[in-house]
Parts: structure tokens; sequence; C-alpha cells
């Protein structure tokens, strides 16, 4: 029987604020490119999902398991870019997210 995925509006907006924040203090943007980096697993292009987003989306998964991909994705979409103007971009379907993780693969986690 499959599960009823979570929504974000069950999530407390101030625990998903604080997660982000401490997973954005412990792994700086730095040193997740340098280990990407060091692994070759680095985007080779300019990608809605590019390497670094998708290695905050796969440790935002295993924090908020019971909520489905694409909402833990606009969860971070919506902090990452709510100090931005103009228009965030739209979450990629499913099939382009899962592809993201496959080219990430596990290398990168292992190393740090």
């Amino acid at each position: 029987m499959p599960r009823t995925p979570m929504t974000g509006a069950k999530i407390s907006s101030l625990t998903n604020e604080l997660v982000l924040t401490v997973m954005k203090m412990v792994y700086s943007l730095k040193s997740i490119n340098e280990v990407l980096t060091k692994t070759k697993t680095q985007s080779k292009r300019i990608r809605t999902l590019p390497a670094p987003m998708v290695f905050y989306l796969v440790l935002l998964m295993c924090l908020n398991p019971d909520v489905s991909i694409k909402e833990n994705l606009r969860l971070l979409f919506d902090f990452l870019y709510k100090e931005e103007e103009g228009e965030k971009p739209r979450v990629p379907a499913k099939s382009a997210i899962s592809k993201a993780r496959k080219n990430l693969g596990v290398l990168p986690f292992r190393f740090l």
C-alpha cells in the first residue's frame, strides 16, 4: 500500500528553516564543490539541478523521509531562492530528479 506523501504544509516552516540552515552551515557550498571536484562528479553544464543542489536534496530527503521528493525539492528551492528577486525555478519532473541523483552517485557522500 503506497504511503500518502506528507506535504510542506505539515512540516513546520521554522523547523524546515532550521534544518536547512544547519545543513548549509555543516556542509558549506565551498566544501561540497571541493568534494564534487575531487570525486569528479561536478556538473559539466549549467542545469536546473546542479550537483551541489542535488547533494543538498539527498541530505534533505534523509531528514524528511515522509515527504515526497518533489516537495523536498520545493522546500529547498524556497530556502535557497527566498532572498532573490524574480521567478524561482520550477520543480523538475521526477524523472529529471532521479537522473540527477543517479548522475551524482554515492561517491561524494562516501568521501565526506
